[in-house]
């Protein structure tokens, strides 16, 4: 999936409303089983069924309100991926063409010019574009992480958004089962079993997210370690050129 930041933003907006509506229906619950409870034909027992199983639901309602804001304390990062993206695109083409300028084909001089001086400017503009290319793979494989990272950005929203209203779905099923003229303890009953896979969802779209942006902390330390490429930077620097 590529990065768009038209889809991010509508991603993060469609989370921001559906947190409020499930705000909203963690409010009404309460009351609806508060209400089916006062049924003068419900055997006590399934009194206390209606309560045990509004808390559980109730509890992992909160706990998916609670996570999904924590995770949107994050929301930034991608933006900020595929902006240091592009950022880093843009030093590739430049390094490209540092790299295209200094050749020593480019910079070859008329064979005229004789002696040390000369042996010198030659064994100087060898290393440069050695060193520019360097430069310029580095800069295009991390642009490539950061925009990976920032895909799987957008990709680790959309889930969360669509974890989000699957459980407003089943919170506004379990309320109008309890709500309906015909009270339904049955149905309240699925609705809220339905539920129950919401948390392992979030934790597999937490893990799958995790997989990708692993696998980019590794590609970086290895860019790292190809930064320090003493062929091509000379104890960590530019080859030394002439004066």
């Amino acid at each position: 999936m590529g990065f768009s930041i038209a889809q991010y933003e509508a991603a993060i907006n469609k989370i921001d409303v559906g947190l409020d509506k499930l705000s909203e229906k963690l409010e009404e619950l309460p009351p609806a089983i508060k209400k089916a409870q006062s049924h003068w034909y419900l055997p006590g027992w399934l009194k206390s069924f209606l309560a045990w199983q509004g808390r559980e639901l109730l509890k992992l309602g909160k706990w998916l309100l609670n996570k999904s804001i924590e995770l949107l304390k994050g929301a930034v990062a991608p933006i900020l991926f595929f902006k240091y993206s592009y950022d880093w695109e843009g030093i590739h083409g430049k390094a490209t063409d540092v790299q295209g300028s200094v050749k020593p084909s480019v910079l070859a001089i008329p064979r005229t010019w004789e002696g040390a001086a000369d042996a010198d400017y030659v064994k100087a503009i060898v290393p440069q574009p050695d060193a520019a290319g360097r430069v310029a793979a580095l800069s295009d494989k991390v642009s490539t992480s950061l925009a990976l990272c920032a895909s799987a950005g957008l990709a680790f929203y959309i889930a969360l958004g669509v974890i989000i209203y699957q459980f407003i779905g089943t919170m506004a099923a379990a309320i109008a089962a309890l709500c309906s003229g015909i009270f339904s303890w049955a149905g309240f009953a699925a609705g809220a079993a339905d539920s129950g896979v919401t948390a392992g969802m979030i934790w597999a779209a937490i893990s799958a997210l995790g997989v990708v942006m692993g696998a980019q902390a590794q590609q970086m330390a290895s860019i790292k370690g190809d930064a320090s490429d003493n062929n091509a930077f000379p104890g960590g620097h530019w080859p030394k050129a002439t004066a």
